[in-house]
């Protein structure tokens, strides 16, 4: 069973090219051993993390699907991902996963909002309230369908084929650089949340 998270208080991330390095084109990350992290964005969940973020990571991970790695060594790479995470006072409340393959038609691997559905439902928040942090136009998408916004990491020129409803909100080269811009957004989505709480 869930627990309910303020809306100001949490933020869903990516993993691949948000939380650690990506592996090689077509190829995935396979053991704790190959788990690279991005330290401007550590840091920068480090801060945030001081200001009572929680995070929720929904990834793709279709390795597992494709028989480069089994369940198992994927969830020995989240827990170990968590621990460390947890050592340095960032909380991760949970990992979804879609191991599936591209070709599955599962409701779950992004761009499908399956993930954004299953975390909202077993935590209890609102979708609408919170930021999806991703490197992919696949990840702004999703969130799109989940009714979520987005913020995305990279060449905006990576963008041009999204519609204007799933562009992100902000397009930067890290977390570090969005902080300031993270405190605004949420600070207005709880005076927005405390409003609607009036009437």
């Amino acid at each position: 069973m869930g627990i309910n998270v303020a809306p100001n208080k949490i933020l869903l991330l990516d993993r691949d090219g948000v939380i650690n390095k990506k592996a090689d084109e077509n190829d995935y990350i396979k053991s704790w051993e190959a788990f690279d992290w991005i330290k401007d964005n550590v840091d920068g969940l480090i801060q945030l993390s001081e200001k009572g973020f929680q995070f929720i990571v929904l990834t793709n991970q279709a390795g597992v699907a494709r028989g480069k790695m089994t369940r198992t060594d994927l969830e020995h790479i989240h827990q170990k991902m968590v621990e460390h995470l947890s050592s340095i006072n960032v909380k991760v409340l949970d990992v979804f996963a879609c191991m599936h393959n591209r070709h599955e038609g599962c409701d779950c691997r992004k761009p499908m909002p399956g993930l954004f559905m299953q975390a909202a439902k077993a935590y209890g928040f609102d979708l609408e309230k919170t930021l999806y942090i991703g490197d992919d136009p696949k990840d702004c998408k999703a969130a799109c369908a989940a009714g979520s916004n987005s913020i995305f990491l990279g060449s905006p020129q990576r963008l041009d084929d999204l519609t204007l409803h799933e562009k992100p909100i902000k397009v930067a080269n890290s977390i570090k650089e969005v902080l300031p811009f993270l405190e605004t957004y949420f600070k207005q989505a709880k005076a927005t949340n405390q409003s609607e709480k009036l009437f």
